[in-house]
């Protein structure tokens, strides 16, 4: 029996290499992206299936160039190469989680990470 986040991470794959989505009809000339949510205990699962997607997408689409951003991954390096990680720890520890929201909104606005 197939649960349904893999159903859902079924139709991906297809989604994401068709003719509609690669063209971006029905958008208004907006950059193409996917949001694909689900639970935070299906995290390692995700990433195989990240991993998959990335192999499989260039058997569907031979010419379709892809890149893959961890934003995670992205926030972390930003964050040490500033060297406020550890501050950031420090301030989550000591102050709690809003405080640590309300500290690093400046830092990690979109206009700065991009």
């Amino acid at each position: 029996m197939i649960d349904s986040l893999t159903e859902r991470m079924n139709e991906v794959l297809p989604k994401i290499t068709s003719p509609e989505f690669l063209s971006g009809k029905g958008l208004s000339n907006e950059i193409v992206f996917y949001i694909f949510d689900y639970p935070p205990e299906a995290e390692l699962r995700i990433r195989e299936f990240i991993t998959f997607i990335l192999d499989h997408i260039p058997k569907h689409r031979p010419t379709l160039r892809v890149k893959h951003i961890n934003l995670f991954d992205l926030i972390v390096s930003y964050l040490k190469e500033r060297n406020l990680l550890e501050k950031s720890f420090e301030k989550q520890r000591d102050k709690g989680d809003n405080s640590l929201i309300n500290a690093l909104q400046g830092v990690l606005k979109t206009e700065k990470l991009i």
